[in-house]
C-alpha cells in the first residue's frame, strides 16, 4: 500500500497548548520562571452560560507562558467540584494534565469526530491585560469524555482572538523558548490507543520504534509510547503515585533559539539538567511532574 493510501489526509489540528495543574498557581509560575520562562499575570477563566449569555467563573485560575508557537498554561482550581472538567485527574497531583489541539473550525472538528464520546462545544474566555491590546480572549472548545482520555483532559480549541493572546510583549523569554514542538503520551500498550487518536486527528501515525508512534501535525508532533521509549529518550524518572501504569502526558519538548542561552539560564538558577545530543533534559522533579526537553529550534 502506498504512503498516499495510508495517510488519510494532513491533520487539520495542531499543538495549540498544554496545561499543568497544581495546588498553587504561584508555585507553578515560580518553578517555570526558574527554568527561564516568563509568565503572564494570573486570571480567572470564565465560561459563557449557553442560556443567558452571562459570563460565569469556571472555578479555575490560570497563568501562561506564551511562545511564538503555542503556549503553556498553569492552573489551580478554586472550587472542589466533582463535576469540574478537570476533576477526573486531580488525584494525580501536580503535573501535565491538559492537551489542547488547535483548530480553525472547532464546530466542524466536533462534527467529524462524532465517533468518539465528546462533550458539547462551549465558550470560555479570559481577560488579557498585558501588552498593548486588552480585552476578553474567547475560545470555543470541546473535550473527549474522561473515560475516552484517561491520560488527561484532551480537547480541541479554536482561539477567536489570537491577536490578544499572542503579543510580542510576553513572547520573549530569558531561555529563548520558541515553540511547543512535541507532547509525549505514555501508555502501557500504546498500540491500543492508536485508533482513538486516528479518529481525533484524522490521520495515520508513523511508527518510529517497536513501542512508539508519532502523529506529524500541521504544527508540532504528538508521540504515543511505552516506558521503554520514554526512558530511552528522556532518561529514567520516578513519577508520582497515580501515574504509572495509567496513561498520562509524560514529556514536553520545547524548542529554543539557542541551547547555549537556555543552558546558561538553568546554570544560573542551579537547576539540574542533563545535556544530550537531543538537547537539555530536565527531570520531572524539576519540571513540575513531567520530563522537559529544551531542544534547538
Amino acid at each position: 500500500m502506498s504512503t498516499q493510501q495510508i495517510k488519510l489526509f494532513d491533520s487539520p489540528l495542531w499543538l495549540d497548548h498544554v496545561g499543568y495543574l497544581g495546588g498553587s498557581l504561584e508555585a507553578l509560575q515560580g518553578n517555570w520562571q526558574r527554568l527561564g520562562f516568563t509568565t503572564t499575570p494570573a486570571q480567572t477563566l470564565m465560561r459563557q452560560n449557553s442560556h443567558t449569555g452571562e459570563l460565569v467563573s469556571l472555578g479555575q485560575r490560570s497563568a501562561h507562558v506564551v511562545l511564538p508557537q503555542g503556549y503553556i498554561e498553569f492552573s489551580e482550581l478554586l472550587i472542589a467540584d466533582p463535576e469540574h472538567h478537570l476533576a477526573p485527574w486531580l488525584h494525580r497531583g501536580t503535573g501535565l494534565h491538559i492537551l489542547a489541539l488547535g483548530s480553525d473550525d472547532v464546530l466542524a472538528a466536533h462534527e467529524t469526530t462524532s465517533a468518539l464520546p465528546l462533550s458539547a462545544t462551549g465558550t470560555a474566555s479570559r481577560c488579557i491585560e498585558y501588552g498593548t491590546k486588552h480585552g476578553a480572549a474567547r475560545f470555543i472548545w470541546f473535550m473527549l469524555q474522561a473515560e475516552a482520555s484517561p491520560e488527561g483532559l484532551l480537547c480541541v480549541v479554536q482561539n477567536l482572538n489570537p491577536e490578544l493572546v499572542f503579543q510580542a510583549t510576553v513572547q520573549t523569554h530569558p531561555n529563548g523558548a520558541q515553540a511547543v514542538s512535541e507532547v509525549v503520551v505514555y501508555f502501557e500498550k500504546p498500540e491500543l490507543a492508536l485508533g482513538r487518536y486516528r479518529s481525533l486527528l484524522h490521520m495515520e501515525p508513523v511508527q518510529i520504534e517497536m513501542d512508539a508512534w508519532q502523529f506529524q501535525l500541521s504544527r508540532g508532533v504528538l508521540t504515543l509510547c511505552s516506558s521503554a521509549t520514554l526512558s530511552r529518550r528522556f532518561g529514567p524518572a520516578r513519577f508520582s503515585p497515580g501515574f504509572l501504569p495509567a496513561p498520562f502526558f509524560a514529556a514536553l519538548v520545547i524548542e529554543v533559539a539557542e541551547l547555549s542561552v537556555a543552558r546558561e539560564c538553568l546554570q544560573r538558577a542551579e537547576v539540574p539538567f542533563r545535556e544530550t545530543i537531543a538537547g537539555l533534559q530536565i527531570s520531572p522533579l524539576q519540571a513540575t511532574g513531567t520530563h522537559l526537553l529544551l531542544a534547538q529550534a
